[in-house]
């Protein structure tokens, strides 16, 4: 059996293989996640999306969450802070999901499979999100639990 010489993430394969021969690896820097897209477009081998910058912690997290990030760990308290802040569903998302979901209950209702809300078409994956996004918002206490009388 080979040892493992280097394990790199690339987008498309994980390489843990000697005879793996990395022609080039782009770092993106973790306070221009709009680069990202565009490194993912070029022919490198790997990306490594470099969060550990010179970002300060709140940029950070707001990179991470634009990368499809659900939450994040901690080490200090001072962090967390800004995780809650950043990862938290917000307002419009809590309002917009309890639409989705309320017109969902309606549309399965009447045998509808896809439907509008505020004038966006909204079918299964949208409305599973929407109940993911209620989930945690019941569960970090943002709006009562469902069927409590709060």
């Amino acid at each position: 059996m080979n040892p493992v010489s280097e394990t790199t993430f690339c987008p498309w394969k994980v390489v843990s293989d000697t005879s793996f021969h990395m022609r080039s690896k782009l770092f993106v820097p973790g306070s221009r996640p709009e680069l990202f897209a565009k490194a993912m477009a070029s022919e490198a081998d790997a990306l490594s999306f470099d969060l550990e910058d010179s970002v300060d912690e709140q940029r950070k997290d707001v990179a991470r969450a634009d990368l499809g990030y659900i939450g994040k760990s901690a080490i200090h308290p001072s962090q967390v802070p800004i995780a809650n802040s950043v990862f938290r569903p917000t307002d419009a998302e809590i309002a917009h999901s309890l639409k989705v979901v309320e017109a969902a209950a309606a549309a399965a209702q009447k045998g509808i499979g896809a439907y509008t809300v505020n004038a966006r078409m909204v079918d299964g994956p949208f409305v599973r999100r929407a109940e993911s996004v209620l989930a945690l918002a019941r569960k970090l206490g943002l709006i009562a639990q469902e069927g409590s009388l709060e």
